[in-house]
This record gives C-alpha cells, structure tokens and sequence, in this order.
C-alpha cells in the first residue's frame, strides 16, 4: 500500500491474500437501496390501486364523442352501449357515436351529412335517412343542427372547412380495433372534385396514408410469414455466435480495425489534398471566378484536414500497443462467450422480466390516465362547436410523473442486474487456471450470487439514471410550454440544460458499467467500486480510449454483419416457399431486418461488457500479480510481458 500522502490515483489494486477470482466471500452490498426499490414498488402499487379504484380503463381505451360519451360502455349514466363506433365529423377530433361505421356504396354523397344531432339531408340525396345509425343527441347542451343556411356549402358555418358540426356522408373503413370509423381517402379524394375544393386536405384526422387496402394487405403479408419472421430470432443468434467466432480467427480482426483506421486516416488527408489542390486552381484561373476569402478558406480547411490527419498517424503509432491490447481484449470477450453459450439468452431473461413488469406498468397507467375531469373546447369557428378532452388534477399529474419515475428506476436496474451478471461470469471465466470448466453452468451461479447479494448495488446505480432521465422529462416539458409561449431564451436555455443533463447521463452510464465489474470482481459496495474503476480508468486511460474506438468499430460492423446475414437468408427462405402467397415480400423483409437488428444490437451490448470486463480483469491482473502469477494466458499474457 501507499503512504497517506500519496496520490490516490496512483494506488494501484491490490489483491487478497487469497484471491483465485472473483471473491466467494461475499457480502450484500448497498442493503439500504434495496429497501428503497421495495418502498418504490409498494408505493407504485398503491398508485395503481387508487387508480384501478377510481379510474375506468374503457375511458382511455374506447373513443369519445364531442359532448364527453364514451362510445360502446355506459360512462356517468349515459348508456352508449349500442353505439361502440365513433366518426369523427370536424379536424379537431369532434365526433358522434355510431351503430355501424357509414358505408356509402357511390364513396360520397354531397347531400347527406353527419352532424352533432345525427343525419341531416337536403334535397337530392341519394342515401336512405339511416344509412348509419347515430346515438340521440337532442339532449345534448352541446347540440348543434343543420339547416339549409348553415350546411348549404364547404364555407358555410355548419361545415366551416371541416372544423365545424357537421360533414358530408362519405365510405369509411374502421380502424384501431374497430372503435373509429376513417374516412376512405379515395372517398374523400371524390369529394373534393364534387365541391371544387383545392386543399391538400378537407378533413384532417391522423389516419392511413394509403387506405385500408394497403394497410389489409400488409397485416395480411406479415400472417403468412409469422413463422419465417420468429426464424429471424434464432438465425440473427445464430450469426451472432458466427460473429464471435471469426473474431477468433487469426488476422480477421486485425484486417478490420487497422483497414478502418487507415481509411479515416485516408480521408483526411484525401479531404484536405482536394481541399488544397482546389485553392490553388481557383487561384490559378484567369479570370478568377471566386473571391479571395473563399480561396483562402478553401486551402485553410486542406491545411487543417492535412494537421488533423497527421495527428492521427502520430496517435496510431503512439497508440499502437494499446490498439494491439484492445483487440486481444475483443478475441478473449469473444472466446469467453463461446464457453458460455447460455450468456446470449440473459438479454431474453431481461427482455421477459421487462415486458412482466411494463404489462403491470401499463395497466396502471392506462387506469390513472382515465381520472380526470372533462374540459370543453371550443373550435374556432362562427358556430359554437366544442370537443370534449380530459385534464387531471395536481395529484393525479404527480401519481403520473413518479409511475414514470417508476418505470424508469425498474428498467434501469434490470439492465443492472444483467451488466453485474454478465461481468461476473467473465471474470470467472478470465481468473480461471483451466477454462475447459467454465460453461453455462457459470452463468447460473453468477445469476445466483448477483440476485442475493448484489440488488442493492444494481439498485443504487440504476437510481442515479432514473433521477437523471426524470429530471430531463421535466425540462422536456418546460421545453414545450416554452415553444408554445414563443420564447426563445427560454428555450436556448432549456436546450443547454439538456444537454448537459444527456451527457451527465451518458458519463453516468459509464461509470456504472464500470463500477458494476469491480462489484462483480471483488464484491465492494457502488459508492467503493464506482471511485475504484474511477480511478482505474484514469490511471489507463489510453487503454480504455482505444478500446472504446475498437469494441464501437467491432460492435457497428457486428450489427451490419447480423441484419444483413439474417435477412438475406431469410428473404431467400420465404421467397422459395411463400414468395407467390404474398402481395410484397417488402414489408416481411423489413421486419425480418427490423427483429435481426433488435438482436443484434442486444448481442453487441453483451459484446461491449464483455469486452470491458476482460479490460478491467487484464488491468486488475497486471497490478495484482506479475510472472507466473498472472492468470491471463496466450495473447493476453504477451500484453502483460510487453507492457
């Protein structure tokens, strides 16, 4: 150990007298954050059940018409049961409920309109009176009429360019479970030419681009090809140990990073010999047809590009030997999870305990976002047309924001609890004498110890994130209010704010990942194992830079690698045996890509802990021990002679 007056960063780590591999002695770290996850999951609970006690999830769920009815449930004694439907009759969302969505065999009839009292028609129709049943409105205090003066055209009050009480009766389609009844473009399209309308739209509802025939035809594509698109999860896992295993392979890692370093390199100094040779030929022209500054800026930038290239030919052979190390930190994560194939599940485990807790999540959720208060709206227009939407009290707005609190702490650690496994069960495999008995088998034990000593730690860390990413929720909010009030300090400031906060986040991140290996290591508590990787860090900071840039070169072409490899095979597969079933193989494609770059992404953040993991060993094992001491073998144990 060091004297007092030393600096801590230079304290090197020092191992237990014992020491084999990660500490079997182990004791329950950050207990306190653990009792605070409890207490957070209680009170959560205790939100939802005032909510499931005072809320009706059908408020949220189901559609509202313009006078505050719920459609198809019965809602503060008026009874929509019959009518589930509602068609949407202005561009602000106004509507009234249905029986059945309004079929219109001709696509329009400029005679016929839905209005906030039911159908109105005028001479000339060609619709019988109940083409669509609409629910009884004359009771209504927000009732509206039409009349021959104020229906008689697209101007007119009634009408108001869709932003009134009424609209002409065209074909619908439903949509969104069947509870809204959408215009058929192609109907409205009809429409416009009938009434002489130009505007790109004449009724504004957020609906399908291209009509219910499209969007039938895709959920008809993706039915078919249902099995080949759950085969995309087991071939992108598949290529993702493929992957692993030609980082394996002699020179083919190798060949990767040094070919993209002197290809950036090659582009700078390409960038700026263009930028140069292009100064000097402007300034060579007669007569000159660019001004002074511009050639001058012009050879300034080929200058700089030629500095800023010749910096990184300095830092490349500066750097070479902790390049070299970074990549033997890559060969070894990849071989380390080639001896525990059941790793590459811990990220499904994760993704299934997630989904548990966002389908309680959601119900609770969807519960507290029907307690509130209806608010009237009034449209701005002539006639005194209203809509009907909900606004929550103060208390209600807080259970809101501390449920997403909730879920943000929750997801947080579970991506936690699966960082300490991960780096636990590479540990174990780097400090073992004889690797041949490290197999799944190690993954279950690390599992094991994580869950009953270690929820604290992952609680602590995974807390700092929550409070981060709420914090930046709030000032998101203020961001809004602040565009809507036009204010542009405010905004410049709120902007600054996050930013700062989105890299407090991110450093944050980093030191966790970090402060979750030396608690997987030597079992110390986060505030401890957060200041010790701290330090770690700094005194190897060249080695951690130059496996940052390798593990993101290696995990960006492992992500291409993977989705391109698992959808090409597939496209190959459901064109040979389901190509002449479907309208367009694009959309299953694209899902195909969609679900092999999802896995991908997951087996690459598997990868890049790994790789810090064995980084942190190879550190740990350099400071603790030397010659034969060393627990690192083949390549790794050369880094250790050479350094």
């Amino acid at each position: 150990m060091s004297n007092d007056d030393d600096d801590e960063s230079n304290i090197k780590l020092q191992a237990p007298s014992d020491f084999d591999g990660p500490t079997k002695e182990r004791k329950c770290t950050d207990i306190l954050c653990t009792l605070l996850l409890l207490v957070m999951w209680a009170a959560m609970t205790g939100v939802g059940i005032y909510a499931v006690k005072n809320g009706d999830y059908r408020v949220v769920l189901y559609p509202m018409d313009y006078t505050g009815n719920i459609c198809g449930i019965k809602y503060k004694e008026v009874d929509m049961t019959d009518y589930p439907k509602l068609v949407y009759v202005n561009s602000l969302s106004g509507g009234v409920c249905v029986k059945n969505c309004p079929k219109v065999a001709n696509l329009t009839d400029i005679h016929s309109f839905i209005t906030y009292n039911g159908v109105y028609q005028e001479e000339g129709s060609i619709l019988p009176n109940n083409f669509v049943e609409v629910a009884d409105y004359s009771n209504s205090s927000n009732v509206q009429s039409c009349t021959k003066d104020t229906c008689d055209s697209w101007n007119s009050v009634g009408i108001m360019k869709g932003y009134g009480f009424a609209f002409y009766a065209v074909n619908s389609f439903e949509t969104l479970g069947g509870t809204r009844c959408m215009a058929d473009p192609v109907a409205l399209k009809k429409l416009k030419s009938q009434i002489n309308v130009n505007d790109a739209s004449i009724l504004k509802i957020d609906i399908l681009d291209k009509g219910k025939a499209i969007m039938s035809n895709l959920y008809s594509d993706l039915y078919i090809s249902r099995n080949y698109l759950m085969m995309a999860f087991g071939v992108a896992m598949a290529f993702g140990l493929v992957y692993s295993l030609l980082l394996r392979v002699k020179c083919v890692l190798s060949i990767l990073v040094w070919s993209s370093i002197a290809l950036t390199i090659g582009m700078f100094i390409g960038a700026g010999f263009f930028s140069f040779s292009t100064g000097n030929r402007w300034d060579t022209e007669v007569p000159k047809t660019n001004s002074s500054s511009s050639i001058t800026a012009v050879k300034a930038a080929g200058i700089v590009l030629f500095v800023i290239g010749g910096i990184l030919i300095l830092l490349t052979i500066f750097l070479r030997k902790q390049i070299q190390l970074a990549m033997g930190c890559v060969k070894q994560a990849a071989r380390s999870i080639g001896s525990m194939p059941l790793i590459m599940f811990l990220p499904v485990i994760q993704t299934l305990g997630l989904l548990a807790f966002g389908i309680i999540w959601m119900y609770y959720a969807v519960h507290l976002a029907s307690v509130g208060h209806l608010k009237t709206t009034s449209l701005p227009t002539n006639a005194a047309v209203t809509v009907r939407s909900f606004e929550y009290e103060t208390f209600v707005e807080r259970c809101g924001w501390y449920l997403l609190f909730c879920y943000f702490w929750t997801s947080a650690f579970i991506a936690a609890l699966g960082s300490i496994i991960i780096a636990m069960s590479v540990a174990k495999w780097y400090f073992s004498r004889d690797k041949k008995k490290i197999n799944s088998c190690t993954v279950i034990q690390s599992i094991r110890t994580t869950a009953f000593y270690h929820t604290g730690t992952a609680a602590f860390g995974s807390l700092i994130i929550a409070i981060i990413q709420i914090i930046r929720a709030i000032i998101a909010k203020f961001q809004k209010k602040a565009k809507q009030m036009d204010s542009k300090v405010a905004q410049a400031l709120l902007c600054c704010c996050q930013c700062c906060f989105c890299c407090l986040e991110k450093i944050m991140r980093f030191i966790n990942k970090n402060a979750y290996i030396q608690t997987a290591i030597f079992s110390t508590p986060f505030c401890s194992s957060a200041k010790r990787a701290f330090f770690l860090i700094l005194r190897n900071a060249l080695r951690v830079g130059s496996i940052g840039y390798v593990s993101a070169l290696v995990s960006f072409i492992g992500k291409i690698f993977i989705s391109v490899m698992t959808t090409g095979m597939v496209y190959m597969v459901m064109e040979n045996h389901v190509g002449d079933q479907l309208h367009s193989l694009f959309a299953p494609v694209a899902f195909v890509f969609l679900i092999s770059y999802c896995v991908a992404d997951i087996f690459m953040d598997l990868f890049d802990m790994s790789t810090s993991t064995i980084l942190q060993c190879f550190i740990a094992d350099e400071e603790m021990f030397s010659g034969k001491q060393c627990f690192a073998d083949g390549d790794m144990r050369r880094f250790i002679n050479d350094f």
